[in-house]
C-alpha cells in the first residue's frame, strides 16, 4: 500500500523547525518494513533545507571565489 501524507509547514528563512514521524503496525506475530521520503515544495527561489542527519534538498550557497583564489586552494 502506498500513500502520501501532505502537512503544510510554514516556516521563518533561518529558524530551526522539527519534523517527527512514528510509523506503528501489527499482524500477530508477521514483520514488517516501513520506507519513507521526506520532500518540501515550493521553495522559494535559492532556498535550502538542511536536517541534523544530513538531508539537504534545494540549491547548495556558495561564496563568489575569483578564478586565482579558487585555483591556489587546490595547489
Amino acid at each position: 500500500m502506498n500513500s502520501a501524507v501532505i502537512l503544510p509547514i510554514q516556516a521563518i528563512a533561518g529558524t530551526s523547525f522539527r519534523v517527527t514521524f512514528e510509523v506503528w503496525g501489527s499482524a500477530g506475530e508477521s514483520m514488517g518494513k516501513v520506507e519513507g521520503t521526506i520532500s518540501f515544495d515550493n521553495l522559494p527561489a535559492h532556498a535550502v533545507i538542511h536536517s541534523c542527519n544530513g538531508f539537504v534538498q534545494g540549491q547548495v550557497a556558495t561564496h563568489p571565489v575569483s578564478w586565482g583564489r579558487l585555483k591556489a586552494a587546490y595547489r
